[in-house]
């Protein structure tokens, strides 16, 4: 026998041990039941995950088209110039539910 040759395995480990009742049997068929939607929380208690938005919500920009049109005119280091263009990039993903509520 070589140096990388694994000996033939002459029988079978027996079982040590009982399966407690409480643990599932996948081998008989069992299945798990879930619930629909759990709670998942972190230390804070805060929700880590959301649900996805419905198809009928609106979105509510921040700026008015003017608002946008002035902020896009200044520098790179303005906030207003990066809150007009997120308002942009808005516009761009969900044509149909933005809404502008300032005027």
């Amino acid at each position: 026998m070589t140096e990388r040759e694994i000996p033939p395995v002459e029988k079978k480990p027996e079982r040590q041990g009982e399966v407690p009742p409480e643990v599932p049997s996948f081998s008989q068929g069992e299945t798990v039941q879930s619930s629909a939607s759990p709670v998942v929380s972190d230390d804070t208690g805060q929700p880590l995950l959301y649900s996805v938005p419905d198809e009928d919500e609106v979105i509510n920009l921040p700026l008015n088209q003017e608002e946008i049109e002035a902020g896009l005119k200044e520098k790179i280091t303005e906030a207003i110039k990066w809150l007009a263009e997120w308002c942009l990039k808005m516009l761009k993903i969900y044509p149909d539910k933005v809404i502008s509520t300032r005027s």
